[in-house]
């Protein structure tokens, strides 16, 4: 039977493919899923640490500066407490002065509440009808100074968080407390408002204030996106209520979100959700859709304190995975390389070795069906099967010089006989003849 006519499974070369490296091969492919897996997850954890710890960098800066902002309003009443509270004009003085020395905030003022001089004082600058005692220096890039002042409106009014919230807090707790505002706009500038109380023999007198932009802490939450990468994106909300985000930038004004109202907006579900992790942690990660990407996205949210804001930060999966994709994908090469080199090898050693067992095994099968001219070819490898092919080569050169001493010997033998004959033949013939 021809070796080569062998089931697949039944030949050497297919037992070592069927039992050797087909076992290998999966065993090497599901450990390399396995590795990649873990690989990949290992990168998305590091990222999403990344882009937490980002998160937290960037909350601690804004809350420097909501603490610079908090303690100037504080250093505001701390004066009008020890001395201020009555003089207007060093109260005036004061508060030009912080807002000419503090480029950060857009305006600087105080608010007395009612007092029995304020009649004498009604057209004073910073005063209302009345003559109460309410300046606002606010810059104003139309007057010579680049500064204008004017009186403080709607502080009376229920929805008044700067005025109305530190005199709610006080009579509630007998503390006096600093209070951030939400995000509203006055002039065409869009502001936030820093407040803190004036408290004077335990009774609340007003209050003092600083306000900033809100173009600067959009400038701010872009200078992070870029250090976060192109698509990242930052959201700032307070009170339900967006401050500043990174998306503004790239909208027309009709749909930008500063200002807007959480409920409003496509995010309203998932920045609820934000809220509702924040009562337990300062800072957290989840993954979730993207209401408007529509992408899977990392979102990593950190509290502003004070303040009480929340900070945002959004990457997609996709960007964040990418680093790992592409170390991934480097490794499938790089594995796959190896496996075809490694294939390429066993190939190189194992094809010829198999086919001196193959030749050994069809010449033996030859020898055995009585073919002993078969000749084979001769081999020099130093391997058992090159001993192989050398021991079935002399095998067959001993088989042929047997059969041919057997061959010599029948012809002896029928020489023999053929001369036997004849002598018998002669012998018979010479009996015949005498007789």
């Amino acid at each position: 039977m021809n070796v080569n006519r062998l089931p697949f499974h039944h030949r050497l070369a297919g037992r070592l493919v069927l039992f050797v490296g087909i076992p290998i091969l999966v065993i090497l492919v599901i450990t390399g899923f396995a590795s990649f897996e873990r690989t990949g997850s290992y990168f998305r954890e590091s990222v999403e640490r990344q882009v937490l710890d980002a998160s937290r960098l960037a909350a601690f800066d804004l809350a420097d500066e909501n603490l610079e902002a908090v303690t100037a309003a504080r250093s505001l009443a701390l004066a009008a407490e020890t001395g201020y509270y009555g003089d207007r004009a060093r109260s005036l003085e004061l508060a030009r002065r912080m807002l000419v020395g503090t480029p950060a905030f857009q305006a600087v003022y105080f608010g007395w509440e009612p007092r029995d001089d304020d009649a004498t004082f009604g057209l004073d600058p910073g005063t209302d009808e009345e003559g109460r005692f309410l300046p606002y220096w606010r810059r104003d890039d139309s007057a010579a100074t680049g500064m204008s002042l004017e009186p403080l409106v709607d502080m009376e009014s229920p929805g008044s968080l700067y005025y109305q919230e530190p005199r709610r807090l006080f009579e509630e707790t007998g503390v006096a407390s600093s209070v951030i505002t939400k995000p509203y706009t006055y002039g065409g500038v869009p502001l936030i408002e820093q407040t803190h109380p004036i408290i004077i023999d335990g009774r609340f007198q007003g209050i003092a204030g600083v306000d900033r932009s809100l173009a600067d802490l959009e400038g701010r939450l872009l200078m992070l996106r870029r250090d976060l990468g192109g698509e990242s994106d930052l959201f700032l909300v307070t009170r339900g209520r967006f401050i500043a985000t990174t998306l503004d930038a790239r909208v027309d004004a009709s749909n930008r979100l500063q200002e807007t109202e959480v409920e409003a907006s496509p995010f309203a579900s998932l920045l609820a959700e934000f809220e509702e992790r924040s009562e337990t942690a300062e800072s957290f990660v989840i993954e979730a859709i993207d209401p408007v990407l529509g992408v899977p996205c990392i979102y990593a949210v950190s509290m502003v304190r004070p303040g009480d804001w929340a900070l945002v930060v959004r990457q997609p999966v996709s960007v964040a995975a990418a680093p790992a994709r592409n170390l991934l994908a480097k490794n499938a090469i790089t594995v796959g390389l190896g496996l075809l080199v490694c294939g390429g090898i066993l190939v190189f050693v194992l094809r010829p070795t198999i086919g001196r067992i193959e030749r050994s095994a069809h010449v033996v099968e030859l020898v055995a069906d009585g073919r002993l001219c078969t000749e084979i070819r001769s081999d020099d490898s130093r391997d058992e099967t090159g001993r192989l092919v050398r021991s079935v080569e002399r095998m067959t050169s001993r088989l042929r010089d047997l059969a041919g001493d057997v061959e010599g010997a029948r012809r002896e033998l029928c020489d023999v006989e053929a001369e036997v004959a004849e002598t018998t033949t002669r012998e018979a013939e010479g009996a015949t003849g005498c007789g």
